[in-house]
C-alpha cells in the first residue's frame, strides 16, 4: 500500500524535527505547534512507563514490550529505536495519519532524526530541524522536579542520576555536525515559548514557497 506521503494530491511536504537534550522543552514545543490547525503531531509508541498526567494514544501509545516487538518484526514503523531501556518509534498509519492532518511535528534523538531524514527523502518531503536546549543548571533543575513527580522515589533514583549525567555530558552536544534549522537556548526561561512557535512558523512558511516556486 503507498504511503500518504507518496500520494500526488498530498499537500503536506515538510516535516517538522525537534530535537535536544531530556528537560530542555521538546515535548512542550510540540504541543504548542501541534496546537495550531496547520500542524499536526505525531502520536508515536513506547514501552516506558506512562507518567502522571500523559493519556495513552494522546501524548503515546503505550504499548507491551511483546506488541512493540510484532510492530518492529512486521516492520510496521517508519522509525523506532531503544532508548533507556524503552522502545520508541511510530507506526506507518501514525504518520501517516498525522501527514493528512497537517504539517506534522516530532520529538526525536540524533538516530531518530536521521532515520527520518532519509524516509523524507524517499518520500519527496522537505525535514526541517530544530535544536531545543538550556544551561546545564536549568536541565538538572527540571529533571529533578520531574524526579519530584515519582511515587516510587527510592526505586528510580539511580536511575534518573543516570539520565541526569547523559543529559550534561552527551545530549547537549547533540546539534554538533548537524544542519540545525534554528536554535532555542534556554525555552521557557530566556526565550518565550510564543517567539519560538513563531519563527518555526515563519521558516515552514518559507520553505513551502520556495518548494513551490522550485
Amino acid at each position: 500500500m503507498m504511503d500518504v506521503a507518496e500520494q500526488e494530491q498530498s499537500e503536506t511536504k515538510c516535516l517538522v524535527m525537534i530535537m535536544g537534550p531530556s528537560c530542555a522543552g521538546k515535548s512542550v514545543l510540540e504541543r504548542a505547534l501541534a496546537s495550531r490547525p496547520e500542524f499536526s503531531r505525531i502520536i508515536g509508541f513506547t514501552t516506558r512507563e506512562q507518567r502522571p498526567r500523559e493519556i495513552d494514544g494522546l501524548d503515546y501509545d503505550f504499548v507491551s514490550e511483546s506488541e512493540a516487538a510484532g510492530i518492529v518484526r512486521e516492520m510496521d514503523y517508519v522509525e523506532q529505536e531503544k532508548v533507556a531501556g524503552a522502545h520508541y518509534g511510530a507506526t506507518r498509519a501514525r504518520f501517516n495519519q498525522a501527514m493528512r492532518d497537517g504539517i506534522p511535528v516530532v520529538v526525536c534523538d540524533p538516530k531518530g532524526c536521521d532515520t527520518y531524514q532519509s524516509y523524507c527523502r524517499a518520500n519527496g518531503i522537505t525535514p526541517i530541524q530544530i535544536f531545543v536546549s538550556a544551561p546545564a543548571e536549568l536541565l538538572i533543575a527540571r529533571w529533578l522536579s520531574r524526579f519530584a513527580e515519582e511515587t516510587s522515589k527510592g526505586e528510580v533514583l539511580n536511575k534518573y542520576a543516570q539520565r541526569i549525567r547523559q543529559t550534561v555530558e552527551c545530549e547537549v552536544d547533540w546539534s554538533r555536525g548537524r544542519s540545525i534549522d534554528l536554535t532555542f537556548f534556554g525555552l521557557g526561561e530566556t526565550m518565550t515559548l510564543d517567539f519560538a512557535v513563531g519563527q518555526i512558523v515563519e521558516l515552514v512558511d518559507k520553505t513551502r514557497r520556495v518548494k513551490r516556486a522550485g
